[in-house]
């Protein structure tokens, strides 16, 4: 399979959400406000499925994807996340989660 109409469709879809996101900094709302529309309009579009499609895109669409990133932190003015962060290879968390009753040392009698 081939992701790059997959993420050409996201990228374009985010770049769309950044016209929202630059209305709301120019109505001087707070960075707090700023960030919160971005977790939820540009960020969930760059990470829905991330782990199925994110490891087969080309260099060309990963590149496209981390524009939109750093044009939202230029509206912004701050930093953020790149989308590769989010993304983990298989799936898989890095370190498994332990249970809160689950001893981290041996019991000897």
């Amino acid at each position: 399979l081939i992701w790059t109409t997959h993420t050409a469709a996201l990228a374009r879809k985010a770049r769309q959400c950044l016209y929202h996101l630059r209305q709301l900094r120019k109505f001087r709302v707070s960075l707090r406000i700023l960030q919160c529309f971005y977790s939820a309009a540009v960020e969930s579009i760059l990470s829905g499925n991330i782990t199925i499609w994110f490891g087969n895109c080309s260099a060309q669409g990963k590149k496209a994807l981390q524009r939109v990133v750093r044009s939202a932190e230029r509206s912004m003015r701050t930093t953020l996340a790149p989308p590769c962060r989010t993304y983990t290879p298989g799936g898989a968390d890095p370190e498994p989660a332990r249970s809160w009753g689950t001893p981290t040392t041996p019991a000897t009698d």
